[in-house]
């Protein structure tokens, strides 16, 4: 029975010694996760070279920073919202210039995404190009979507 624990111990810090810090306590992030489950996923769709793996590594990047950099701008709209309802009058005007924040935050995550994708389009071929644009289409788990829900 002790040699069943002590072999148990053994194969768990020999596999966590292989895979690195992901087990300790600012190991990978979510998005750092987040990035490599869809390069993954995107490589393995696409069947991509490494040259075009790191450009679409970067172009995803890109897209990350972006919605990483402007979500703060709409969570923040929650709080905009409940103190135009506290006042003694509706305050319409925060409301206005919190929707002149958002459109620039949304502008600025249009850009970026405009310049990965362009990015993209520019090293994948043909075949690639319609691959990836299906994927997009469907979004992340599109296969496992009711298609009768369309509109």
């Amino acid at each position: 029975m002790l040699g069943f624990l002590f072999g148990i111990a053994f194969a768990f810090f020999a596999y966590r010694a292989l895979h690195g810090r992901r087990f300790a306590r600012g190991g990978y992030s979510r998005r750092r996760r987040r990035r490599e489950w869809a390069l993954d996923r995107l490589s393995s769709r696409l069947d991509t070279t490494p040259s075009q793996d790191r450009v679409l590594g970067e172009a995803l990047d890109e897209i990350l920073e972006a919605f990483a950099e402007e979500r703060g701008s709409f969570f923040r709209s929650r709080s905009v919202f409940s103190a135009a309802l506290r006042g003694e009058t509706f305050d319409g005007d925060s409301l206005s210039d919190l929707r002149g924040k958002q459109d620039e935050a949304l502008g600025r995550v249009h850009s970026a995404v405009s310049e990965a994708l362009s990015k993209a389009h520019s090293v994948l071929d043909e075949g690639q190009r319609s691959t990836l644009a299906e994927l997009i289409e469907r979004g992340p788990h599109g296969h496992r979507r009711c298609h009768a829900r369309a509109a």
